[in-house]
């Protein structure tokens, strides 16, 4: 699988702590996540995890602000808890046929 120039390894101590993270315009992930996302079949829950991060990144982006995006996420449990929805049904709708086989991601 080919990644974008947006996708980076989450660095110590924060790959401890995150599978993944969005901040401004880049996808962060856990260095093991990472590099599977380059096998022919990444992992499904994997390929989830990424498709979480990138729809959080396509919200901030399209939230014209991201700083004011950033503060709503952090003070505002609603808000938050929306935003984890949104990215959870991005993640779950492209991930779901694939969960119920027992290989890789079949869509890629």
């Amino acid at each position: 699988m080919k990644l974008g120039k947006n996708i980076r390894k989450l660095i110590w101590p924060l790959n401890k702590i995150y599978k993944g993270m969005a901040l401004g315009k880049i996808v962060y992930l856990r260095p093991n996540i990472y590099k599977d996302l380059f096998f022919k079949r990444p992992s499904a829950e994997n390929v989830g995890i990424l498709l979480h991060e990138q729809t959080h990144v396509e919200r901030i982006n399209n939230s014209g602000n991201a700083l004011s995006h950033a503060i709503k996420y952090w003070i505002s449990p609603t808000f938050r808890f929306r935003e984890e929805i949104e990215a959870d049904r991005a993640r779950f709708k492209a991930t779901t046929p694939s969960l119920r086989s027992k290989g890789g991601c079949s869509y890629l």
